[in-house]
């Protein structure tokens, strides 16, 4: 599913575009439903011509169309009307956010849209959407429209790479299942934790679960509890939590310390985005009326702090005491590595986790934190810490079980002199990021364990490992968004992106989709041509230069056609290929023998 700051975004875009065309006036009542076909039901008998063509296409009260997942898929087209009610009786009255989902509010009829995997927001004005979005071919435009809503003068889209996202029609809002958020509702949040912790069945002392599997990736598979936190959020929160990416499910719920970390960093990841409506300031310049349309500059700034830290950059800048306890961390697991013997590496007194309290510093100042879990009671109070004035849902779990005195594996007495640092003092140091990759890829600033470090609970079992990549250069964000026509991660990433056109001077086009037929089509088909000379790597550094081969040039004309079919839909053909007026003739310098040769020196 997109990760929480794509929802967030994506929520953003839309109240925006909601507010920005309820000030100027207009009509709500929903007039249709309009979305892409898949393959094969573009192929079943009765599909329309638009289907079949692989336009967008509208849907009608019979329509049999479902989304979501293969195991719990639900009908785009509100089924739950009666029959004597049209689809004119909804209208959007509002909408709501969550960091999973976008409920709008229709009158009679609540509709809930998750968003799944790579599925975003957009909205059109209904005179571009008709003549941009339904003439051009999902092939030309490079994404689907999951579903569309119609409205007098305005289209609600979702853009999708893959048409997997989730529509849920109900008649009351209280039909709709929305999990507690950390930020909002913390006590709330973290009793689903204590749950999801207990449920491991880990927590006895004579469990025989065995917890092999990484917390990272048993974080990620329980998107129910951990919504919105994928591949590259928990890396980034296991890097402000302090904790080494490559434990396993049971050295993470069996150390209160590690889970209360993860949490406040969860806290503390959506505050970062929510302080002064940071992200918003992000987004709010890559939108072109009502369009997300970000340039490649504007792209590359989520690559930088304090959006990414670790993912998909080269280096992770840190304080000068953290990166000590990096160094330390990665020196200690070198050393035992070259020890012939087994190391039981959850006993060990001499690793500690590099964690720095200053990049959650906000998540222990707020009121209800989980300071004396993460540091011990004794030691929070002793650094100033105060405790929450409730009791929470952790802290008795793992009091029940005996487990509040276990290990923080923080470096005893290492932040008693100063619990948080000024901020610039989060840039003072950095250390090369390190690039894993197992079921998915890792991005962190610590080792990896050896084959010799193992669980006194598993002395014979070999836990299962990653291997690093060192050729990491095409994983880069920055090489992603210069060097490929493809989308790296965070909330200016989306396949269905409008994006800027520059037609020499200071003439800028902003394009709704690849082969917009509102764009001159003679830069279209510069368009072409440049993303031909990317996709097969003509201008790839390193390599000689070199001709396009047959099939590269077939692929081109193809592509051309494309275009123009949209262009001819459109029926703006004849205007946007029309020859430029030639202006009055340049004025040319003479040479002295001209001038001699006409008689004019």
């Amino acid at each position: 599913m997109p990760e929480l700051r794509e929802t967030t975004a994506s929520g953003l875009i839309a109240l925006h575009g909601f507010r920005l065309a309820s000030a100027q006036g207009t009509d709500w009542t929903l007039l249709g439903i309009e979305c892409d076909a898949t393959k094969q039901e573009a192929k079943k008998a009765g599909a329309t011509e638009r289907a079949r063509q692989g336009l967008v296409y509208a849907l009608h009260d019979s329509s049999k169309v479902q989304r979501g997942q293969r195991s719990h898929q639900s009908p785009v087209y509100p089924q739950i009307l009666e029959e004597d009610e049209e689809l004119e009786s909804l209208a959007l009255r509002g909408l709501e956010s969550t960091h999973r989902a976008l409920i709008l509010d229709m009158g009679p009829a609540w509709l809930m849209v998750q968003y799944l995997t790579h599925t975003s927001v957009q909205w059109y004005r209904r005179s571009a959407w008709n003549s941009t979005i339904r003439n051009v071919s999902k092939e030309v435009r490079g994404f689907h429209i999951g579903m569309a809503l119609v409205f007098r003068d305005w289209v609600l889209a979702f853009p999708t790479i893959d048409l997997l996202f989730q529509p849920t029609w109900v008649r009351r809002r209280a039909e709709l299942s929305i999990p507690p958020c950390v930020y909002d509702n913390f006590h709330e949040f973290v009793g689903t934790i204590a749950q999801w912790v207990e449920d491991t069945g880990m927590l006895a002392s004579k469990s025989r679960k065995l917890g092999t599997q990484r917390a990272c990736e048993a974080i990620r598979n329980a998107n129910k509890v951990w919504y919105g936190i994928g591949v590259y959020t928990v890396c980034e929160l296991m890097f402000f939590a302090g904790i080494s990416p490559f434990i396993t499910l049971r050295e993470f719920v069996r150390c209160p310390s590690r889970v209360a970390r993860f949490v406040s960093a969860l806290w503390m990841y959506i505050h970062v985005g929510s302080e002064n409506q940071k992200l918003w300031e992000l987004i709010r310049p890559c939108i072109r009326d009502t369009v997300l349309a970000p340039t490649k500059d504007q792209r590359l700034r989520y690559a930088q702090a304090p959006w990414l830290h670790v993912w998909a950059r080269e280096r992770a800048y840190m304080t000068n005491r953290m990166a000590e306890l990096v160094k330390d961390h990665n020196t200690t697991i070198a050393s035992y590595a070259r020890d012939e013997g087994i190391i039981f590496r959850d006993q060990l007194t001499d690793l500690h986790d590099p964690f720095e309290p200053t990049f959650v510093a906000a998540a222990l100042q707020s009121q209800s934190n989980l300071g004396a879990l993460i540091f011990g009671s004794d030691e929070w109070v002793s650094m100033g810490g105060t405790h929450s004035a409730r009791s929470d849902a952790l802290t008795e779990l793992y009091s029940e079980y005996g487990l509040l005195e276990s290990p923080t594996h923080l470096r005893p007495g290492y932040y008693q002199s100063e619990l948080f640092l000024a901020s610039e003092e989060l840039c003072r140091a950095w250390c090369k990021t390190l690039t894993f990759t197992g079921d998915k890829n890792i991005w962190t600033v610590v080792t990896e364990f050896p084959s010799n470090m193992r669980l006194s609970s598993l002395p014979r079992r070999d836990l299962c490992r990653a291997g690093q990549v060192l050729d990491r250069a095409s994983l880069l964000f920055r090489y992603i968004v210069l060097r490929t026509l493809g989308v790296s991660i965070g909330p200016l990433e989306y396949c269905g992106n409008g994006y800027i056109i520059h037609d020499g001077g200071n003439v800028v086009h902003v394009a709704l989709c690849r082969g917009d037929p509102n764009i001159p089509l003679r830069l279209e088909e510069r368009r072409v041509l440049s993303d031909n000379r990317i996709t097969t790597k003509l201008d790839a550094p390193g390599q000689l230069k070199r001709a396009r081969t047959d099939k590269e040039n077939t692929a081109v004309v193809k592509a051309k056609r494309a275009l123009e079919a949209g262009y001819k839909r459109a029926g703006t053909l004849a205007v946007v290929s029309a020859p430029v007026a030639d202006g009055p003739p340049k004025k040319k310098r003479k040479s002295t023998d001209l001038h001699m040769a006409s008689g004019t020196l």
